[in-house]
């Protein structure tokens, strides 16, 4: 048989809307024989807003923005959804994959996007914005665009490559929202998440314009700025005398330039309005074009031929699908493609329906390639060869193999995880996962932490899915599980995510109990079973002993807030404290309370003295060494484990964002949060200034003196001693944080003796109440406050740690 020689590469020409019409509708494309979808093997989007609004001032520019590679569409393949599409299915259209330039065609077509047309149930996930206005000299762009997400309905700053981020500040996103709200009334207290893009315009510009309007405008011809005129009319919020950050009628001064008869408005909207016309001009008229590489049918055999097909083997195994290896390769530059996302493409090339299955599942403990994942060690889970050790998450190759059917401890792989979507089994476990998580009757956790336990601690969720997946398979229901057993459950789940040093020895250790648990043992396997985490392997710790808090308490008693010297905030034990006094104690060290030591051996020296016997240190036994080593470990940890905060304010949490989902695909930038970790006590107070004492600056940082705070309520008032912070004000009514108890109950704060240590932090008196930012490096001055600040910090310090090891009975952790 003749080999089959590769043919070349031919290439064609791609204008603007034939991109645009992958995937908006209603666009009548140029080239119609080039019509785009991804494959299924595709990732999801991946750009930020910046990058975004720079590809569109290229494009303006006459820049090339790089030549989209295609292939062949071939069925067998699959459809992946475009970003702004509103299908998943391929038509009879449908001509070519799309392998390279996905996040370059979201760009272009997001131009095209019209928030204000019907579009069925499909809400747009951001919308894009032209600023008529010129930008500053000094800015390297031609035209400034704005991109509106979800996130922020309000957009990012003019700059937003500044070095204070791309982000609003607080008080322009609490002004943009009172803004929005007093053209609507029924946006009165709505923030980011829940105010529609289509009641919603750049807070950060100068006379912007919906880029939608402007090319609709263009492609109409004629009388373009009657066009945009009369497009404005009909947006829902339109009026003159709109305000944002640059203007208190910004858009008068929209229509101040597109009506413009003469002069240097009359010229730049000219020169914009010429622009687009070029942009959008027909090919071969000098319109702007991107070129498109289109490569041949894909095929394994160029140097190869099978006369006919045969069984595959490791080798083939190893080896990557054609179609895989090139997207993996023209991946390899811009955003890499590896790890998990690579894995989840390897599943959908060779099950293109995968996708459709993963998003079967509503619930939202990670993103889909993690899910993939987890679900692929589920999977391998009920093979014989995990019994006694648990299965490590599969890489790329082994993944590969395991698809492939060349696994020895899994050869029916590819049909069992199959299998496990294509029944709902998948489904029934994650969505039970998270019910159990978020919508117990006893103590929902927010969305958040879940998804934080799925993206950092893969082990510990996959060990709380197995379990969930065994109650399944015994028809018992994981949420009708008792009270006790489920703040059990969630105490586990949390301490291993939270407090492990080693998850994987965890797994490990728990896991042997877990895959033979009876039926009448089963649910409680993850609420009595965790002595042996609490132990060290290799001489480090497998997991952080957790101190109860009113052991704790002693501790800080005895360290500090009873200690000699500390009624004396000019004295010498202010200037001689040192942290590692706490860090690293000498054994029975009385100023870390009498009953540390006592806690540590009771629990632990008889474990702690087998796992020395071959290491006796010079009592005999390595209880004080490793007493050291835990203390140690569990101070450091605690004083930064903003989980914490997370679950102490897990009321408000639900309250002030319902519907923030960290894990919702069409973030487009997946950093984003709508709150702030905010210090009670201003960082400023302390940052870079002199003589503030070490025990000040020890715990300045921990999560004692921060809180959880809703972005657009924070920031306008973060170098404000709390006193100004603790005190109502009417924004926070947007927060439902009506009264003083409810911004104290939103704060985690108490009053009584708590709040007055806050008030008592700074001074008060004197003209505006203004006294000097670095007042706590004067300890003849100003020392009295001293003491108030480490009782404050330190009294919500315990609150936060106890509320949730008393809600979640960890104590209930050790046998």
């Amino acid at each position: 048989m003749k080999t089959p020689t590769p043919s070349g590469n031919s290439g064609t020409l791609l204008s603007l809307k034939d991109v645009a019409a992958w995937q908006i509708a209603g666009i009548r494309p140029d080239n119609p024989d080039v019509r785009a979808a991804l494959p299924a093997l595709q990732r999801g989007a991946v750009w930020r807003a910046p990058q975004i609004e720079d590809l569109w001032d290229s494009v303006v520019r006459g820049f090339p923005v790089g030549a989209f590679l295609l292939a062949p569409y071939r069925q067998g393949k699959g459809i992946k959804p475009f970003l702004y599409g509103q299908g998943t299915a391929a038509t009879a259209a449908t001509t070519h994959h799309l392998l390279d330039g996905q996040q370059r065609s979201n760009a272009l077509a997001l131009g095209f996007l019209n928030p204000w047309r019907p579009a069925g149930t499909h809400t747009p996930p951001a919308a894009l914005w032209i600023d008529l206005e010129a930008p500053d000299p000094k800015d390297e762009r031609e035209v400034v665009f704005r991109v509106l997400t979800r996130s922020h309905p309000w957009g990012y700053r003019y700059d937003s490559m500044a070095g204070d981020g791309p982000r609003l500040s607080a008080q322009a996103t609490r002004d943009a929202g009172a803004a929005y709200a007093a053209s609507d009334a029924k946006l009165q207290g709505k923030g980011a998440g829940e105010i529609p893009l289509t009641a919603a315009w750049p807070w950060d510009a100068r006379a912007p314009l919906p880029l939608c309007l402007l090319l609709d405008a263009v492609e109409a011809g004629g009388d373009v700025a009657g066009h945009v005129r009369r497009a404005l009319a009909k947006l829902p919020f339109w009026k003159e005398g709109l305000a944002n950050a640059n203007s208190p009628d910004w858009s008068g001064r929209v229509l101040e330039i597109v009506g413009a008869k003469s002069g240097d408005d009359r010229e730049r909207f000219e020169r914009i309005v010429d622009r687009f016309g070029h942009l959008l001009g027909k090919p071969g008229t000098g319109s702007y074009q991107i070129p498109a590489l289109v490569v041949p049918e894909i095929t394994s055999a160029f140097f190869r031929a099978e006369p006919t097909p045969r069984k595959a083997s490791p080798e083939d195994a190893d080896r990557q699908d054609p179609m895989e290896t090139l997207f993996v390769r023209i991946n390899s530059s811009g955003t890499p493609l590896e790890g998990e996302e690579l894995v989840y493409s390897i599943l959908k090339s060779i099950w293109p329906e995968a996708e459709r299955h993963v998003d079967d599942i509503h619930a939202r403990l990670a993103r889909p390639s993690r899910i993939v994942v987890l679900a692929a060690r589920l999977v391998l889970a009920t093979e014989k060869a995990y019994k006694e050790r648990p299965p490590a998450a599969p890489d790329v190759p082994r993944f590969r193999r395991l698809v492939n059917g060349v696994d020895r401890e899994s050869p029916r792989f590819r049909d069992k995880i199959l299998a496990f979507f294509e029944s709902g089994k998948a489904a029934k476990v994650f969505d039970t996962a998270r019910a159990l998580l978020t919508d117990n009757r006893w103590c929902p956790l927010p969305g958040v932490l879940v998804a934080d336990v799925a993206r950092r601690s893969q082990d510990v969720m996959f060990l709380l899915l197995r379990w969930v997946q065994r109650l399944l398979d015994e028809n018992d229901d994981p949420k009708q599980l008792s009270k006790v057993t489920t703040l059990r459950a969630l105490g586990a789940v949390t301490a291993l995510a939270w407090f492990s040093e080693n998850e994987g020895h965890c797994l490990t250790t728990l896991w042997p109990q877990l895959q033979s648990a009876s039926e009448g043992t089963l649910p409680h396997v993850l609420s009595k079973s965790f002595d042996p985490c609490f132990g060290f392997a290799n001489g480090k710790l497998v997991m952080i002993p957790l101190v109860p808090p009113k052991v704790l308490r002693t501790v800080f008693t005895a360290n500090m807030l009873e200690r000699h010297g500390f009624g004396t905030p000019n004295g010498s034990f202010w200037q001689s404290w040192n942290w590692e006094y706490v860090a690293t104690p000498a054994v029975d060290d009385k100023y870390l309370g009498d009953k540390l030591s006592g806690w540590y051996r009771g629990r632990f020296k008889k474990a702690w003295t087998l796992q020395d016997e071959d290491r006796p240190d010079e009592n005999g036994t390595g209880v004080d060494g490793r007493y050291q080593q835990a203390w140690s470990a569990f101070v450091h940890k605690l004083r930064h484990e903003r989980r914490l905060l997370l679950f102490a304010q897990r009321s408000w949490l639900a309250r002030w964002f319902p519907g923030y989902d960290p894990t919702a695909p069409d973030q487009l930038d997946e950093h984003d949060r709508p709150w702030d970790f905010d210090h009670i006590h201003p960082a400023s107070y302390i940052s870079r200034r002199k003589n503030v004492p070490d025990m000040i600056r020890a715990w300045h940082s921990s999560i004692g003196n921060l809180r959880v705070w809703p972005f657009q309520a924070n920031r306008g008032d973060g170098d404000s001693p709390p006193r100004v912070k603790l005190a109502t004000k009417p924004y926070l009514q947007a927060f439902h944080i009506h009264t003083p108890g409810d911004l104290l109950d939103a704060s985690f704060l108490e009053e009584g003796d708590e709040l007055d240590h806050w008030h008592g932090s700074t001074p008060r008196g004197g003209e505006n109440d203004w006294f000097p930012a670095g007042y706590l490096g004067d300890g003849d001055s100003y020392g009295s406050h001293r003491p108030d600040l480490l009782r404050a910090i330190l009294g919500r310090l315990l609150r936060v740690y106890a509320a949730w090891y008393d809600t979640l009975l960890i104590d209930d952790l050790y046998a």
